[in-house]
């Protein structure tokens, strides 16, 4: 296949050329990190291997960083390892089971999916190691095309944001 770039793609789902598999990838990355604005001197934990690459390379506000590979407690602003697949398996356990839980973690890779993380992880001989998922709805989620992926997280977004409103009864 050939990338819109003009190159040969194979990278990804979308055949992308590795210039442009990064580019995109980087870019969806700094979208995740612009809805939290991280304040001076704030504390923070950036959990995983290619999360603690990623917020070095982008982040310059002065702040208490501490990296881990799992999670601690005590921290103004976690940052995680958290992709689009699980952010789409965490909506749909939720929504049928009533409960869609609020969290204020960075979910540093909900606009890239498991496998891209892994391609863009060994690209950068990093360490990726997915969460594990409800087989269940890992193997429905694996019928949607990635289109569908990210209407999915869309609407998760937009039912947390309906879900944060006071209710007006």
């Amino acid at each position: 296949m050939i990338c819109n770039c003009g190159r040969v793609g194979e990278i990804g789902s979308e055949h992308l050329c590795s210039f442009c598999f990064i580019e995109r990838f980087e870019k969806r990355v700094k979208k995740a990190l612009r809805q939290r604005k991280l304040e001076k001197n704030e504390r923070v934990l950036v959990v995983g291997e290619v999360a603690a690459y990623l917020f070095n390379k982008y982040i310059r506000v002065p702040l208490f960083v501490e990296y881990s590979s799992e999670l601690k407690e005590w921290f103004d602003t976690v940052v995680i390892e958290w992709t689009m697949d699980d952010e789409c398996i965490a909506f749909l356990e939720a929504f049928a089971g009533g409960k869609l839980k609020d969290d204020s973690s960075i979910k540093l890779f909900q606009f890239v999916s498991d496998q891209d993380v892994g391609l863009y992880a060994k690209m950068k001989n990093l360490n990726f190691i997915p969460r594990k998922k409800s087989m269940h709805w890992q193997e429905f989620l694996s019928r949607f095309d990635l289109d569908m992926k990210y209407n999915l997280l869309r609407s998760a977004g937009e039912f947390r944001e309906l879900m944060k409103k006071p209710n007006k009864n």
